[in-house]
């Protein structure tokens, strides 16, 4: 069974490769640098978000009740600070 440390070792190597991929083909297409370092910044981003796991395919591949189940745990922290925005907001008589 592989191990955390080494799944997130492949994981990291698989992300350089793209990483490397990505660099030569934004060199054969000439973008400009503005828009290359735009793309690298989102590559970034991406991984440190998900750590090179691809949530995306892996909530596809669960039943349907537990990705909602999942996504409303995920979610949860922020649908409530909206809900209580709106409260608040009702309350101070602001319109929304």
């Amino acid at each position: 069974m592989q191990t955390y440390l080494q799944s997130t070792t492949m994981r990291l190597e698989e992300w350089r490769i793209r990483r490397t991929d990505t660099e030569q083909w934004m060199h054969h297409r000439q973008l400009p640098p503005e828009l290359r370092q735009a793309v690298r910044k989102y590559d970034q981003y991406k991984w440190l978000a998900t750590r090179g796991v691809d949530e995306e395919a892996l909530l596809i591949s669960l039943p349907l009740d537990l990705r909602r189940d999942i996504k409303r745990h995920l979610c949860f922290d922020l649908v409530r600070r909206v809900s209580l925005s709106f409260v608040f907001l009702s309350i101070l008589d602001i319109p929304t």
